[in-house]
């Protein structure tokens, strides 16, 4: 199906194989064949099991008293709460594990933003994630190769890259870590 006809759909009316649907997002109505609809299902949020196990944050110091009663905190959709409370909250440990963005294939749970805080080593999702999002505004070919699969080049022990025809692309780019520090690899063809 085209893209235009990813819904999620209302149906108005059934005659024979045919539905007249209503898009959520727009007024306008679309006719389409019943054979080709199935039922949308609203995607749950997933999030692997060893995260889900992740509870408290080195960063987390004894847990204060309760708040009272009448002062709960806010729910995170309703934009009371400014980033910095948010992330702090994070670091603390205070936050439960949920998925905060997507870039790319790159997902962020609260264990990755815990990795942010102050003395703590970045984590390579991360590292991953920004490098294909700045190159999402070049002008050039450009290819991100994973920081493992750039760490096993770097370290001469890479059998991965045949695949890879590496003269289609400009830029090829990628970060290394060694010994907790990272380095950015950029190669020009």
């Amino acid at each position: 199906m085209e893209s235009t006809f990813l819904g999620p759909f209302v149906v108005l009316l059934v005659r024979g194989k045919f539905a007249t649907l209503a898009s959520l997002n727009s007024p306008r109505k679309t006719v389409a064949n019943i054979d080709n609809l199935t039922h949308f299902i609203e995607p749950e949020e997933r999030i692997p099991a060893k995260l889900k196990k992740v509870g408290t944050s080195p960063l987390a110091s004894p847990s204060p008293p309760p708040p009272p009663p009448s002062s709960p905190d806010p729910p995170l959709g309703t934009g009371e709460r400014q980033p910095s409370q948010i992330l702090e909250r994070i670091w603390t440990g205070k936050q439960g594990e949920i998925i905060w963005s997507k870039i790319g294939p790159y997902k962020f749970f609260t264990a990755d933003l815990q990795s942010l805080a102050p003395g703590k080593e970045l984590e390579s999702e991360i590292v991953n994630a920004y490098l294909s999002s700045v190159l999402t505004m070049s002008s050039q070919k450009c290819k991100v190769i994973d920081t493992f699969q750039m760490t096993a080049i770097w370290d001469g022990t890479s059998r991965g890259m045949r695949k890879l025809d590496v003269m289609e692309w400009d830029v090829l780019i990628g970060a290394v870590c060694k010994d907790g520090h990272w380095t950015l690899v950029v190669t020009t063809l």
